[in-house]
């Protein structure tokens, strides 16, 4: 039976060698030694086949992956760099493009959409502020040219105490429509300029004040105001400009609506907001301005008093309270004007 053995590997002269010696001893105890030995050349060529395989699989792979690194970063920096030239036009007030599109799904595609949204309403912005300043100037310039000829009609000769009194009254009217105009325009822009206190309240507590002294107003007209709402209506909104909105809708209503008429303001709460309807018994909004109509200066009828800012305040405070407005026809004739603000 075997005593010991011991697996060498050596150094022979065809190549390395695996020799594993055995003693053993014969049946009559006499020791004998046992050399099996098996050539290592095979083996140590596969294994620099495959090193070498796998050194060149491995270089292979980090190329690859070097290249992708790459292509991966010249994509990124072409995407950045192309929302860096468009901020570049913004600064400059270049409006009128929107940034490269990017098929992309990833964090600097969202970038690319906010800065593109971002950048259609600033030229929005710009474009209604363009067309407010040209309307404005346009308002200003019908009173303000009436008062000049006014004024040199009645310096080109002697005038009586009784004509001078004429011309100035005429001139008092052009001043009070300036002042009207001018007011209202401090309005629009106090509205778009200063931030929006909104705080927990009551809209029925608001909306009962607009009506009492909408109330005042229509009674000089010979017209009723009936008002219809729940006990308690909570949101959050900024009660200034909510009463502002509601002042003009009422206004808007009485002046449009025939004596003896009747005006209904309503609030209900519908599809997880609460609506405003103000309904009057005037001559209704033909459908092709229901959209202009609460553009500044925009107005339905140009024989009736006002500068055409009253809806856009509206339109601006529903917009600011993250609700919208609209205006509707009526059966029986007359116009439903919709303030909807989020509960």
């Amino acid at each position: 039976s075997p005593r010991s053995a011991r697996l060498t590997t050596v150094d022979a002269p065809e190549g390395r060698e695996r020799v594993l010696e055995v003693r053993v001893d014969d049946p009559q105890g006499q020791p004998y030694a046992l050399w099996l030995a098996a050539s290592l050349d095979r083996h140590d060529r596969e294994m620099a086949s495959y090193w070498q395989v796998s050194s060149l699989v491995v270089a292979i792979a980090g190329a690859l992956l070097l290249l992708g690194q790459w292509i991966h970063a010249l994509s990124l920096s072409t995407r950045v760099g192309n929302l860096s030239a468009h901020m570049r036009r913004l600064r400059a007030g270049a409006l009128d493009h929107s940034p490269p599109e990017d098929p992309n799904d990833d964090e600097i595609a969202e970038l690319r959409q906010a800065i593109a949204e971002t950048t259609e309403r600033l030229a929005a912005a710009r474009t209604s502020q363009d067309r407010l300043v040209a309307d404005a100037a346009h308002e200003l310039r019908t009173p303000l040219a009436t008062l000049r000829a006014g004024i040199d009609v009645a310096l080109r000769r002697e005038r009586s105490n009784a004509e001078l009194r004429t011309t100035l009254e005429q001139a008092r009217e052009e001043v009070d429509r300036l002042a009207a105009l001018a007011s209202s325009l401090l309005d629009l822009a106090a509205l778009r300029a200063s931030p929006l206190d909104r705080r927990p309240g009551d809209l029925v507590a608001v909306l009962i004040e607009a009506v009492d002294a909408a109330r005042m107003q229509a009674e000089e007209h010979g017209l009723l105001v009936r008002m219809q709402a729940p006990e308690h209506a909570p949101a959050e909104f900024a009660a200034t400009s909510l009463r502002q909105a509601l002042d003009n809708l009422l206004g808007n209503a009485i002046k449009f609506s025939p004596a003896g008429g009747e005006i209904a303001i309503e609030l209900v709460h519908e599809r997880g907001q609460w609506c405003f309807r103000v309904l009057d018994c005037g001559p209704g909004v033909p459908e092709p301005q229901r959209d202009a109509i609460f553009e500044p200066f925009h107005r339905v009828a140009l024989d009736r008093p006002g500068k055409g800012l009253g809806l856009a305040i509206v339109h601006d405070v529903a917009e600011r309270h993250g609700g919208r407005v609209w205006v509707e026809g009526r059966e029986c004739g007359g116009a439903v004007f919709c303030l909807a603000l989020p509960d």
